[in-house]
C-alpha cells in the first residue's frame, strides 16, 4: 500500500525509492504532494483507517465490509481499493484481489503497489510465469523493490516455471540476502534514534487485536473474541561460535526460521529482546506470505539487574522505559536505531505489529534482589496507573505493574494499539508455599540445632527458592484496559528441588501415568483461578551430562532426540489439560554460549566457551534443532582415540 505518512528523510532505505519515482513521474517535487494528488482522500474520514485496524488485527471479512462502504461514496481512492485488494488476498479471494488491484493500475498506472499486488494475486491464480511479468515492470524501476522482490523469488518457486523466472527468482533471492546492506546504521552515530513518524491521532479510536481475560489469550475475530491456545518456540538467535548479541541479519535465515518453525504445527514466537530489522521483515512477509500458517509474536523487553537492587533507581528506570519504547516503535517499523554495542540496530522499516500478539517485559529476577528492594521500600504497596493497578502488594507488584503502564501508555499514545502484557517470572518466585524448600533461615536453625559449623555470613546473598514471591495475581488491568493481564512463568520439570519433593505433586497423574509436573501446574493454575498463565518456557535438555535428576526420570540432561520429543509433547498436553494459555517450547535450536553450573568451572576460558559444543553441559543442548560441530576433530566424548597425534603442550 502507499506510505504517504513517510518521510522523506528515509529515502535513503530502499523501501522508499518506489515513492521517489512516483513524485519524480507526477512532476511534483515533495514526495508527500506526489501521494496526495495521484490518491486522493477526504482526511476526515475514518473508515480506512478503521478498516486498516481490522486488517493489522486479521478480521478481513469486516476490513473488506468497511472499505466497499467507503469506496461507494470515494470510488477514486486507490489507497483504499489496494487495502480491499489485500484484505481479499487474505481470505482466498484472489480473483476479486486481482480485479482491485487491476481497477487502480488503470485509473493510477504509476501505482506500484497496485501492480505489486496484482503480480501476488496473478501468481495465485494463473502461475508463476504470469506474476513474475508484473514484479519484473516493478523490479525495472525499482530493482531493490522488497515486496516484487520477494514476489520474484515466490514466482521461482511455482513449478513448472519458465527458465527466465527460475533466474530472475534466483538474482531476486540474492538482492533480498543483502538489500540490508543499502542501509548503513554504522553511518548513524553511535546509540543515536530517529522515529520516522509522529503518533497516531488521538482522533482514531483505541484498538484492541488481543485480551487477556479468562484462562486464555483471546484474538478479536469479526466482531467477536477467538481463544487461541498458543503453542511455540523461544527463539535464542546465537549460532554457534557467536555470543547471544551477535545477532544475524540475514533475512533468508530468519525466514527459513518462521518456515520451519510454522511446519512443526506452531503458531507463536517468543524473543526475549528487540533483534535486528531482518527479522521484523521476514515475520512480515511469512505471515503476509502464508496466511494459514500465520506466527503471532511474544514480544520481550530485556534488562538487567539495576544497582545496588533498587529498581526504582531513576537511571535505571528511565534506561528501562528507553528500551520500550525502543522495541514497540521497532515492532511498528517506526525507528532508525544507530549502532548499539550489545544490541541490535538497524532501520527498523517494516510494520510487523500486525503479528505482536503481547509484550513479555523483564526476565526472571533472582530473590536475593527482589528481598532487598521489598525490605527498601516496605511502604510502597499499591500503584495506581493508568492501565494497570495494585492493591495490598509489595514493591516489587507495584514496579512491575509501573513498567507495564508505561508499555501499554506508549503504545496506546503513539500507536492507538493496546494489547496484553506481562512479565517474566519462575517457580523461584511463584505466590505458593513449598515446605520441601528451606530457606538460609531454616538451614542455619537445622545447623545449629545438630552442632554442625556453618558461616555466620555468606560472602553474597543466598539463593532462596521459596524465600519470597512476585504475584501477577496482585497486578490487574484498570476498568480503562481491555486488553487485561496475563501471568507467564519459565516451569520445568526438575528445578527447583521442589519440583522434585513436595509429597502433593507425587500423587499427580496424566494420560501417561505419574506426572509431578501436572501436579505443579495444577497447583499453580489453581492460585491464579481465571487469570490467563502461559509457561512461557519449559523443555528437556538432550546433552550426555546430567546436572539435575527427577524422580520420574525427567532429568536436566541425559535424554536422546527421541525421548525429549515424547517428553516436551507430554508437558505440552499438561499445560493444555490444566488449562493454561499456551507452552512455549524452550527452545527452537542449541546456543552453544550458554553455561550449565555443573561443567561451567571446567570451561576455561569462559570466553571461549561459544566456539565448541560440550556434549555434557545441559544448557546448550535444549534446542530441537541440534547445532554440531561441521567437522569431526576432538569431540569431548571420554574417549581418547581423538587426542592420537595431537603434540604434548604439558605433561604435569
Amino acid at each position: 500500500m502507499w506510505r504517504a505518512t513517510i518521510p522523506a528523510a528515509i529515502v535513503a532505505a530502499a523501501a522508499t525509492v518506489a515513492l521517489v519515482h512516483l513524485a519524480r513521474n507526477a512532476g511534483a517535487t515533495d514526495v508527500r504532494t506526489a501521494v496526495r494528488q495521484l490518491l486522493p482522500r477526504p482526511p476526515e474520514d475514518q473508515r480506512p483507517q478503521l478498516a486498516r485496524q481490522a486488517i493489522e488485527q486479521r478480521r478481513f471479512s469486516e476490513a473488506i465490509a468497511i472499505l466497499e462502504d467507503y469506496l461507494d461514496d470515494h470510488p477514486d481512492d486507490g489507497d483504499a481499493r489496494v487495502q480491499l485488494g489485500w484484505a481479499q488476498y487474505r481470505i482466498g479471494q484472489f480473483e476479486k484481489s486481482r480485479t482491485e488491484f487491476e481497477t487502480v493500475l488503470r485509473k493510477y498506472p504509476q501505482s506500484e503497489d497496485a501492480r505489486v499486488g496484482l503480480g501476488f494475486a496473478t501468481l495465485q491464480t494463473s502461475g508463476g510465469d504470469a506474476g513474475a511479468k508484473w514484479f519484473r515492470q516493478v523490479l525495472a524501476k525499482d530493482a531493490l523493490h522488497r515486496d516484487a522482490l520477494e514476489g520474484m523469488v515466490l514466482a521461482g518457486r511455482r513449478q513448472p516455471v519458465s527458465r527466465r523466472v527460475a533466474v530472475e527468482a534466483l538474482d531476486a533471492a540474492r538482492k533480498l540476502e543483502s538489500l540490508s546492506k543499502t542501509f548503513r546504521p554504522e553511518l548513524l552515530p553511535t546509540g543515536s534514534e530517529r522515529r520516522l513518524r509522529g503518533p497516531a491521532s488521538a482522533e482514531i479510536p483505541l484498538s484492541v487485536p488481543a485480551r487477556a481475560i479468562r484462562d486464555y489469550i483471546e484474538i478479536a475475530d469479526n466482531g467477536g473474541w477467538r481463544p487461541v491456545f498458543l503453542k511455540g518456540f523461544n527463539l535464542g538467535v546465537a549460532l554457534p561460535g557467536r555470543f547471544p548479541s551477535e545477532f544475524p541479519t540475514d533475512e533468508k535465515l530468519y525466514r527459513e526460521w518462521l518456515e520451519t518453525i510454522a511446519s512443526l504445527g506452531m503458531n507463536a514466537v517468543r524473543l526475549y529482546t528487540l533483534l535486528p530489522p531482518e527479522f521484523y521483515r521476514a515475520l512480515k512477509t511469512h505471515n503476509a506470505t502464508h496466511p494459514d500458517a500465520h506466527l503471532w509474536l511474544l514480544q520481550g523487553v530485556w534488562t538487567e539487574l539495576p544497582p545496588r537492587y533498587d529498581f526504582s533507581d531513576p537511571d535505571y528506570v528511565a534506561a528501562l522505559h528507553a528500551e520500550i519504547a525502543r522495541v514497540i516503535d521497532a515492532v511498528h517499523g517506526n525507528l532508525l536505531l544507530g549502532p548499539r554495542p550489545g544490541h541490535a540496530f538497524g532501520a527498523y522499516d517494516a510494520d510487523a505489529s500486525g503479528s505482536v500478539l503481547a509484550y513479555i517485559v523483564g526476565r526472571e529476577w533472582e530473590p536475593f534482589a527482589v528481598v532487598d528492594y521489598n525490605r527498601m521500600h516496605a511502604g510502597q504497596t499499591s500503584f495506581r496507573g493508568t492501565w494497570f493497578e495494585v492493591e495490598n502488594g509489595r514493591a516489587m507488584e507495584c514496579w512491575v505493574a509501573s513498567i507495564c503502564d508505561f508499555a501499554a501508555q506508549h503504545e496506546s499514545e503513539h500507536y492507538r494499539v493496546l494489547r496484553p502484557l506481562t512479565f517474566a517470572n519462575w517457580p523461584t518466585l511463584d505466590p505458593l508455599t513449598h515446605p520441601t524448600e528451606s530457606t538460609r533461615t531454616e538451614e542455619d536453625r537445622w545447623r545449629e540445632r545438630n552442632g554442625i559449623p556453618f558461616p555466620r555470613k555468606l560472602r553474597a546473598a543466598p539463593w532462596e527458592d521459596d524465600a519470597i514471591a512476585l504475584d501477577a495475581t496482585l497486578i490487574r488491568p484498570t476498568p480503562a484496559n481491555a486488553a487485561g493481564f496475563f501471568a507467564a512463568y519459565h516451569i520445568y520439570p526438575n528445578f527447583p528441588d521442589f519440583m522434585n519433593l513436595e509429597p502433593a505433586y507425587a500423587l499427580a497423574r496424566d494420560h501417561a501415568g505419574p506426572s509431578r509436573y501436572a501436579g505443579y501446574l495444577a497447583a499453580l493454575k489453581a492460585y491464579h483461578g481465571e487469570q490467563p498463565v502461559l509457561v512461557a518456557e519449559f523443555g528437556i535438555s538432550t546433552s550426555r551430562g546430567i546436572a539435575h535428576v527427577h524422580p520420574q526420570g525427567w532429568h536436566h540432561g541425559g535424554k536422546s532426540e527421541k525421548e525429549q520429543g515424547a517428553l516436551v509433547a507430554r508437558m505440552l498436553r499438561n499445560i493444555h489439560d490444566a488449562r493454561y494459555a499456551g507452552g512455549i517450547v524452550f527452545e527452537f535450536m542449541d546456543e552453544w554460549f550458554k553455561s550449565t553450573w555443573s561443567v561451567a568451572p571446567f570451561e576455561s576460558p569462559a570466553d571461549r566457551r561459544r566456539m565448541w559444543f560440550n556434549a555434557e553441559s545441559p544448557e546448550q543442548s535444549y534446542g530441537v534443532m541440534a547445532a554440531r560441530p561441521g567437522r569431526r576433530a576432538i569431540v569431548i566424548d571420554g574417549r581418547t582415540n581423538d587426542w592420537t597425534g595431537v603434540p604434548v603442550l604439558s605433561a604435569d
